[in-house]
């Protein structure tokens, strides 16, 4: 894979999980915490998965470990920087910075760096399924 392209992604995923986290904690919570953590977890989740597109077809000759290795940045990198900037600018303990990922007691965040861990490899597998059968 083209790690340089999967960085530059990734930087542009993390800026709209931060805007979107933003307006989330703002605009949304206001009407309810629980559709804000729905809003912050469903807009990123297609923006993902083009990401992904994109760098698949832009790595003809990646392999699957390459895909994983680039999920795997992609999760921990968002997660380690979600939890910074939580704990950084909000001013919360580490504990508190990190309750919304905890998909075990009810918060649904967690399920954006579960997508960034699968989705090169899906969209990897899936662009070679499509262009084995053209």
């Amino acid at each position: 894979m083209k790690f340089g392209v999967a960085l530059l992604l990734w930087f542009s995923s993390m800026a709209l999980i931060v805007a979107n986290s933003a307006i989330g904690s703002t605009v949304i919570a206001g009407i309810s915490p629980r559709a804000a953590d729905l809003y912050s977890t469903i807009v990123p989740l297609p923006y993902i998965a083009l990401c992904a597109w994109v760098l698949a077809r832009r790595s003809p000759t990646a392999t699957l470990q390459d895909a994983l290795v680039v999920g795997l940045l992609w999760a921990s990198s968002t997660v380690i920087v979600d939890v910074a900037v939580a704990r950084l600018l909000q001013g919360l303990s580490w504990r508190l910075a990190a309750v919304h990922l905890r998909f075990w007691d009810g918060y649904l965040f967690a399920l954006v760096p579960a997508a960034q861990l699968m989705a090169p490899a899906v969209a990897l597998r899936l662009l070679r399924r499509s262009r084995s059968t053209a």
